[in-house]
């Protein structure tokens, strides 16, 4: 990915890592599906204790640990589960783009071994129950019944490609 891709793909990304940011504070955040590390280098960057960031792709993780170094950030390849962490460690676990996640129990189950009882799972993926759907893209209850059975608590949160803002003239 270059140049222009890059940039879109993180603005995509972007308010998934902005929902989560009043959370991030002091807490062990795992990213899953890291790539290039733009968003692991946000975490760390926004008051994450320690981000562990993975990802399948192991010529990405290369390439992000040469371009982000903090002492509370580290990445590492990881093509299926277990991670290299303890059970219950992680504040928050962030899957960007996590269609192929919600597909694959293992994964699923990894996520809830490393989550602290009181952590916070976020996992994105494309709308599924739209005429053309994206690839990865979920159906909502295919969401919802891929996560309740392990996690519980399961909210829905909608991101929309629009930005919206009003100027205002105060006379």
């Amino acid at each position: 990915m270059h140049g222009h891709a890059l940039i879109d793909a993180w603005y995509r990304r972007l308010p998934r890592y902005l929902f989560i940011e009043d959370r991030l504070r002091d807490q062990v955040v795992v990213e899953l599906g890291c790539g290039l590390g733009v968003g692991a280098d946000f975490l760390a960057d926004r008051g994450a204790s320690q981000v562990h960031a993975f990802d399948p792709d192991e010529r990405q993780i290369l390439k992000a640990r040469s371009r982000y170094q903090r002492p509370n950030l580290s990445f590492e390849p990881s093509p299926a589960p277990p991670l290299p962490l303890e059970s219950g460690s992680a504040g928050l676990v962030v899957v960007p783009e996590g269609g192929a996640v919600l597909r694959d129990e293992a994964w699923l189950q990894e996520i809830q071994r490393v989550l602290a009882p009181e952590g916070l799972a976020l996992i994105a993926a494309p709308n599924g129950d739209l005429e053309e759907p994206e690839p990865e893209a979920v159906a909502y209850y295919d969401f919802i019944e891929s996560l309740e059975p392990l996690f519980g608590s399961v909210a829905m949160v909608a991101q929309t490609p629009m930005l919206a803002f009003t100027f205002v003239d105060f006379v």
